[in-house]
């Protein structure tokens, strides 16, 4: 992007999506895959993103996070979507989570919000719950509820039970719930679906924070990933040893982040002070070399250097997906490929 067109801008690489997507899909040959595009494909830009997808072969489906949202998904794209059911007071479900499925082209719109579901289960320290969901199943189908099939959520950060018997507590789940509905999909998190290779219990591995080289559970970085949302700015006038620029924490650069580092010529330098509009850097260490017009990247990669959303928020109360989601909101945004 020329220094000219905007003084605060967000970069996405869309060929680092289809390379995350690559290298994940290859951790999990023939399985379809679920995609997380929710707010905005995570502020990547929902139409940009799925475009890129869609030019490609992988068999997939969206996550939406409400119905709106899966409107939006179908004017870009005619796969199956994803997005959670509240149950109102008159539906027979109650108690227990769901995604209501939108088959391929189908109108969200028009959707009977109880006529196909998922339902959803996270595979935690209550194993009490697995048996209440099995119960519940054989409810939902009584009433005539249609029972897509089952999605599996599942982190060792979180979870209570350990890998092992989280995979056999998944596929005897699958077994039972085969006994009393004709299921199509087996969902499971990346966690399980990294877990256990066998393809007799799960058809279906859910891809979110992945897509975007983030770890679902905000632990470290997958390896092999690339980072595709940067966050570039300029420095607009020098003030001793400080560099000012034009990013504030009306655009998601949280006051938190104060102390820590962005890139100015291919070095990291502090961030001295967050204001609403404005920030400045201590350039002190870079001497006389900082001008106004130079580059500052505060998340993404300049020369040799980098900085990723692990790096920003290191040491803070910030997780890595809270800034992704914030850092940038309102600016311009430039794509590459």
């Amino acid at each position: 992007m020329s220094p000219g067109q905007a003084n605060a801008w967000v970069e996405v690489d869309l060929g680092a999506i289809q390379h995350n997507l690559r290298e994940l899909s290859s951790q999990l040959p023939q399985r379809r895959l679920l995609l997380d595009v929710s707010c905005d494909a995570h502020e990547h830009g929902l139409a940009q993103v799925v475009g890129k997808i869609e030019r490609s072969s992988w068999d997939v489906m969206y996550r939406a996070l409400d119905q709106g949202e899966a409107a939006d998904m179908r004017s870009v794209s005619d796969a199956p979507i994803l997005f959670p059911y509240l149950p109102g007071r008159r539906s027979p479900m109650r108690s227990h989570a769901a995604f209501v499925y939108v088959p391929r082209g189908a109108s969200v719109e028009d959707i009977e919000l109880e006529s196909t579901i998922i339902v959803r289960l996270d595979i935690d320290i209550d194993l009490v719950q697995t048996h209440r969901a099995a119960e519940q199943i054989a409810e939902y189908v009584k009433a005539g509820v249609g029972i897509r099939g089952v999605h599996f959520g599942y982190s060792p950060m979180y979870s209570g039970i350990h890998s092992p018997m989280a995979v056999e507590l998944c596929a005897d789940f699958v077994d039972a719930l085969r006994a009393v509905a004709p299921v199509s999909d087996v969902i499971a998190s990346m966690h399980l679906a990294k877990l256990d290779e066998r393809a007799d219990w799960f058809s279906v591995a859910e891809i979110r924070n992945e897509i975007y080289s983030l770890a679902s559970d905000d632990g470290p970085e997958p390896e092999g990933l690339r980072l595709a949302k940067a966050v570039k700015t300029l420095v607009n006038n020098r003030r001793g040893s400080l560099a000012i620029i034009p990013l504030g924490y009306a655009s998601g650069l949280s006051p938190v982040l104060k102390g820590q580092p962005v890139l100015i010529g291919g070095e990291h330098v502090p961030l001295a002070d967050i204001w609403m509009h404005e920030s400045a850097c201590d350039v002190a260490a870079l001497g006389d070399s900082v001008h106004q017009g130079d580059e500052v990247v505060i998340v993404g990669r300049q020369g040799l250097a980098s900085i990723s959303y692990v790096d920003a928020t290191r040491g803070t109360d910030l997780t890595p997906h809270e800034l992704l989601l914030k850092l940038g909101g309102g600016l311009t945004r430039v794509f590459v490929d």
